[in-house]
């Protein structure tokens, strides 16, 4: 056989012709070569993902060791600011809250009787919309079903 190029070209829909089971089993052959094919290049993908984001990681490290030795130089020499021609560097103060996982968070607020401490979301129940529907025959408007066929293929 040929390339996968050779093997599978862009499917004229106007002009599908029947096809015998030595066409079926030339077909389903091309699929899973172009299949492996794809697989091939996710493979490639994952590398160059993997690679560049290790020098993303150790560039970003550099970077926050650099400004960790501004940082500490600012410190004691006590400024608070410094203007260079490549920019203006100051130390500046936050606070960083860290709240308790919902649960605990739930617990003190009940206990404690918040008002409108707890938030309920609403959203449509498709389970119950779908039996309302079966039982009384009435849709939602835009409410749509679509049937299509699709074609599965089942390695061996």
């Amino acid at each position: 056989m040929g390339t996968t190029e050779e093997l599978f070209t862009e499917p004229d829909t106007s002009l599908i012709a029947p096809v015998n089971t030595a066409d079926v089993a030339t077909k389903m052959y091309a699929i899973s070569k172009l299949e492996n094919e794809i697989q091939g290049y996710l493979n490639q993908k994952k590398e160059a993902d993997y690679f560049y984001e290790q020098r993303i990681n150790n560039i970003e490290n550099r970077i926050a060791y650099l400004k960790e030795q501004i940082s500490s130089w600012m410190t004691v020499n006590e400024k608070e600011l410094i203007a260079t021609h490549n920019g203006t560097a100051f130390l500046q103060k936050s606070t960083v809250v860290t709240w308790p996982s919902a649960p605990v968070l739930l617990d003190w607020v009940k206990k404690e009787q918040i008002p409108d401490g707890i938030r309920t979301k609403e959203e449509p129940s498709l389970k119950e919309i779908n039996q309302y529907m079966k039982e009384t025959g009435l849709i939602p408007p835009s409410y749509l079903e679509v049937e299509k066929t699709s074609l599965r293929i089942r390695k061996v």
